[in-house]
């Protein structure tokens, strides 16, 4: 996660707006944070695509064929606005969030994670994508079992935000 942040803040200080641009994002930089990435797309409060699911991310919300699919009709119907309006507000006021939660899978044990995000700017300087890398720390030791491996519901215990520029300013003073 420290490569993933530095990597990060490193292109939002050498950008004139304090913005992470998709454009100049290299996978290649942090090779070994690509399995637990996520990119998703934000077209409305209703749209959210996946456009790209690390492999240690996808093994634990269930497998393939998530990408592209929108990230809205995942979640249930109670956290549904607040998560649209999540993906709105930090890419509105260019947020950088840090998420701790518990993910409960459907044999009913709980994986911790935390989950760094960026918003990231398309080629006309809009915050369009969010980026994020999670690391998982186990609470309890998981079976073999492919279906144990589904996550069936997220429990939020702290997230944090602090604007791109102030992180910037943050890292390298």
């Amino acid at each position: 996660m420290q490569i993933f942040l530095d990597y990060c803040s490193q292109l939002i200080r050498d950008d004139g707006e304090n913005k992470l641009r998709k454009a100049i994002f290299h996978p290649k930089h942090i090779s070994r944070s690509l399995p637990f990435i996520v990119i998703n797309e934000i077209f409305d409060t209703e749209t959210i695509k996946l456009r790209l699911i690390g492999t240690e991310v996808e093994l634990i919300f269930g497998g393939g064929g998530a990408v592209g699919k929108n990230v809205i009709d995942f979640l249930s119907d109670d956290v549904k606005v607040n998560a649209a309006q999540f993906f709105q507000k930090t890419a509105s006021e260019n947020l950088v969030s840090l998420q701790e939660e518990d993910l409960i899978l459907a044999s009913g044990r709980v994986i911790m994670c935390n989950t760094l995000g960026f918003p990231m700017a398309d080629e006309n300087g809009i915050n369009r994508f969010r980026i994020t890398v999670s690391n998982y720390e186990y609470k309890r030791s998981l079976v073999d079992d492919q279906h144990d491996l589904k996550v069936i519901r997220n429990e939020i215990r702290n997230m944090r935000f602090v604007n791109c520029s102030d992180l910037v300013a943050h890292c390298f003073t």
